[in-house]
């Protein structure tokens, strides 16, 4: 048996080493049907190229890049982002005399209190500028509640508010645009005659951090370039009874553009810029006699000092971190110098008697008081500043207005013993109000009302009614008098 299967074995193994098959090869292919889906792939690439979808196709190109082979895109166009200012108008409604506000619960009053409000309210002039704009825009019911940025701060996005020459128009400056940015702006007009909006506009190319009025009524606007938007710093004169800008000047690193009461403009610089020390005069164009503007340039010793005119627009003061320097406007030459005290810096400036007295504010962070600066001399008083001053009409010359740091306190201050004549703590006052004061204004027509703005976003009357002891509040604008539906 062993004999007989060995011969087996032999004889198979010699039949496959004679057959026709070979170790590695493959068989014969088989001879495949022509499929409509083959016939489809033996077509032209000019006759692919008709059926394509039309959409562009992304080639790569092949790199070394170290041991690895790393595939880029070699014509892979970036998608441009469709960068704008998104204005939210959901805090705005404009409506006719008789119609009702819609998402707005209105504050419901009795006669009583209807006819102290009406006491509150007088007549404009017709060539103030409150009348001017109005004569512009029909009359129509404007609501507005200033929006608020969704941060923890609580800071509404108003970002400046100012009153004219006149008094009888404060302007608001509120900031539009996504949280992040890009960001432009909306000018809000309010008539201290009837404190009602008499006119909102928005600007969504300029984001304004500053404002000044020229005596005529027309205002200087502070604009911060944006790069996501390929802005840049401007300096934005603007027409409020028409609405439009009127010219535009690019200063890189501006800060504030400050009118002169002769309409001159003065550029100062933020503390980042090259040009910090800077000041820049500017003789608009035109009443130069030359398309462009004519400009005077001076450094001075403070970083990115403030600036105050004098009544004739002959000088001005420059005040800041170090010294309190005066200037004369035509020449930019320079009339004195007072040094301040060590590390001190001043955010508000005001001047008193034609020039013979200033009166300097500190920032609040600094924690000191006000000063009075008189023949050279530097003189305290009063308690810890917050770095506010305002002009107390009706006894111009003689009392003027400080905010302070304790518990947000308005204070009055004699110009001549500057002793304190009258204090008011604003959130104390009826109605109860969450917000420190930022803004304070006293009108012409009314120096007996206060107009206050808060950090979040309230603007109220201060008043007092007859035989009344104590100041209440008149909201005239709140970010959470009226709930959204």
């Amino acid at each position: 048996d062993f004999i007989v299967k060995s011969c087996v074995r032999s004889f198979l193994g010699a039949a496959l080493l004679f057959s026709g098959g070979g170790c590695g090869e493959d068989p014969a292919p088989e001879q495949k049907k022509s499929t409509p889906a083959a016939a489809e792939q033996k077509k032209s690439p000019a006759a692919q190229k008709k059926k394509s979808s039309g959409r562009k196709k992304m080639v790569f190109e092949d790199r070394q890049e170290g041991s690895l082979k790393v595939r880029f895109s070699v014509n892979a166009e970036p998608e441009e982002k469709n960068l704008r200012v998104r204005e939210d108008c959901s805090n705005v409604q404009i409506l006719a005399k008789t119609e009702t506000a819609s998402g707005r619960e209105e504050k419901r009053i009795s006669d009583r209190e209807r006819r102290v409000l009406a006491s509150l309210r007088t007549v404009r002039d017709g060539n103030s500028l409150a009348a001017k704009i109005s004569a512009q825009h029909p009359e129509k019911r404007i609501l507005w509640s200033p929006a608020m940025w969704e941060d923890p701060s609580g800071r509404s996005r108003i970002e400046n508010c100012v009153i004219s020459p006149d008094s009888s128009v404060i302007l608001f400056t509120e900031t539009i645009g996504d949280q992040k940015g890009p960001y432009g702006s909306r000018l809000i007009f309010m008539d201290t005659h009837s404190w009602k909006i008499l006119a909102v506009h928005s600007l969504a190319e300029y984001y304004i951090k500053e404002i000044s009025f020229f005596p005529d009524g027309s205002c200087l606007f502070s604009c911060a370039g944006q790069t996501s938007l390929r802005s840049r710093d401007l300096v934005v004169h603007f027409d409020p009874v028409h609405c439009r800008v009127l010219h535009e000047y690019p200063v890189p690193g501006l800060r504030k553009a400050w009118a002169a009461p002769d309409g001159r403009f003065a550029l100062t610089y933020r503390k980042d810029s090259p040009d910090c020390k800077q000041i820049r005069m500017y003789v608009p164009a035109g009443k130069s006699g030359k398309t462009d503007p004519v400009s005077l340039t001076v450094e001075g010793e403070n970083i990115s000092p403030v600036l105050a005119f004098s009544a004739d627009g002959s000088f001005f003061y420059a005040c800041g971190d170090r010294t309190l320097e005066t200037y004369a406007v035509k020449n930019l030459r320079q009339r004195g110098k007072v040094s301040l005290p060590e590390n001190y810096e001043c955010v508000s400036l005001m001047m008193l008697e034609n020039g013979g007295s200033v009166i300097v504010s500190p920032d609040e962070s600094l924690r000191q008081k006000a000063l009075r600066i008189r023949e050279g001399v530097c003189h305290p008083f009063g308690e810890i500043a917050a770095g506010y001053l305002f002009p107390v009409s009706g006894v111009q010359g003689k009392v003027f207005g400080s905010l302070l740091s304790k518990k947000g306190k308005v204070a009055y201050y004699s110009f001549s013993s500057l002793e304190e004549t009258k204090e008011i703590i604003p959130e104390e006052c009826r109605v109860r109000t969450v917000g420190k004061p930022w803004k304070v204004f006293t009108v012409k027509h009314r120096p007996d009302l206060l107009a206050v703005l808060d950090l979040s976003g309230n603007f109220y009357l201060l008043f007092r009614g007859k035989n009344e002891k104590k100041y209440r509040k008149e909201i005239l604008v709140s970010s959470s008098r009226w709930s959204k539906k």
